[in-house]
């Protein structure tokens, strides 16, 4: 597999969010429907085009991911139609990786389900912020050294393990106790 792949984009992170909901009639049904955030496809288009016009050299990745992003959102003021300022809210570092994430399905990966390791870091959010994201995208660690990341005794609350955790790297198993 692959190695790490490192990105410094100069692009303000935007949040991800919910699109306009509204209501459509079909069939003589009335039925909920969500657009799109033109906000978060530009955010998601900005990533894309920082990477792929970039200087740092990027390839498709197979396999379980690790990615680890560091925000600085500059949150600018803006002037609503009645002529009120107002200044965008802090974003959470959950949001902000999902965006980010999405952004890069298709470019750096298939699909965001691969990634099993995801670290987000806010570094700074404020109107005087200098606008950046970095991104490291490499390999996931195999499960048996994730869950050496575990305690003892706080894994001990879960299960007393009959054996030593396997070397393989096997995701798919839903009862955590199964891999020892």
């Amino acid at each position: 597999m692959q190695g790490e792949q490192w990105f410094v984009l100069d692009v303000n992170p935007d949040p991800w969010e919910v699109g306009p909901m509204n209501v459509v009639r079909k069939g003589g049904v009335f039925r909920p429907f969500v657009g799109r955030s033109q906000k978060l496809d530009d955010y998601k288009k900005a990533v894309r085009e920082a990477i792929m016009k970039g200087d740092q050299p990027y390839s498709f990745m197979t396999g379980k991911l690790s990615l680890t992003c560091w925000f600085w959102r500059n949150r600018a003021e803006y002037e609503n139609p009645q002529a009120r300022r107002y200044r965008s809210h802090d974003a959470d570092a959950t949001n902000l990786l999902k965006s980010t994430e999405d952004a890069l399905q298709g470019l750096l990966y298939d699909n965001d389900k691969d990634n099993v390791h995801v670290q987000g870091y806010i570094v700074a959010q404020g109107p005087n912020v200098q606008p950046a994201v970095i991104i490291c995208l490499k390999p996931a660690p195999g499960v048996a050294d994730m869950m050496r990341l575990i305690p003892p005794e706080i894994f001990a609350r879960l299960a007393k393990p009959e054996s030593a955790p396997p070397e393989d790297d096997v995701y798919s198993r839903s009862d955590p106790r199964s891999i020892f």
